[in-house]
């Protein structure tokens, strides 16, 4: 019995140190993994682009704009088809809502990522998740996905796997129509 109850009082010092650990937030990711959902507010990220300045989400919604975010790799297949999409949304409607593409680098290769982008001439800002984090917070992989964020930074509507441009742009239209 004295052994149950050492095994029972582990267990739970164990599940309490963990539940401690999952409580922490990390300064450059704010938010919990359950928020990154249909209705709760986007986790604000800040990353690194490609060419090196700082990017932060909150500031796009401080300016009143919508966002797109689009999570990929070079190596997945669906990425190769949906930057198109995701290309074309921003030649389109760039000047009203903001495109972003978060690089998952932690499961990429730095160099296969810039040749991706060159491939697919992406204009839209690209981002670097080196380490995972921001990956991690809006439950990626599976990859692709294509996270719409309202004006005042509720996420809309989330998807993934491969997007069309039709799914794209319903959802954009649907962001803008909301904003007018």
């Amino acid at each position: 019995m004295l052994r149950l109850r050492q095994g029972l009082a582990l267990i739970m010092f164990i599940s309490v140190g963990f539940f401690l650990w999952l409580a922490q937030v990390d300064d450059d990711v704010e938010g919990t993994a359950s928020s990154a959902h249909k209705g709760f507010q986007a986790p604000n990220i800040q990353l690194e682009r490609f060419d090196g300045r700082s990017f932060v989400l909150e500031e796009v919604f401080a300016n009143g704009r919508p966002a797109l975010l689009y999570f990929w790799t070079s190596w997945c297949p669906y990425c190769e088809r949906s930057t198109e999409h995701v290309q074309r949304i921003d030649e389109t409607y760039g000047e009203n809502i903001e495109v972003i593409g978060v690089n998952v680098a932690n499961q990429d290769v730095l160099t296969d990522a810039e040749v991706f982008i060159k491939k697919h001439e992406t204009t839209f800002t690209q981002l670097l998740d080196k380490e995972g984090e921001v990956s991690s917070v809006y439950q990626t992989p599976p990859i692709p996905l294509t996270v719409w964020i309202d004006e005042q930074g509720a996420i809309s509507e989330r998807r993934t796997g491969a997007v069309t441009y039709s799914e794209l742009e319903a959802n954009v239209i649907e962001l803008l129509e909301k904003g007018d």
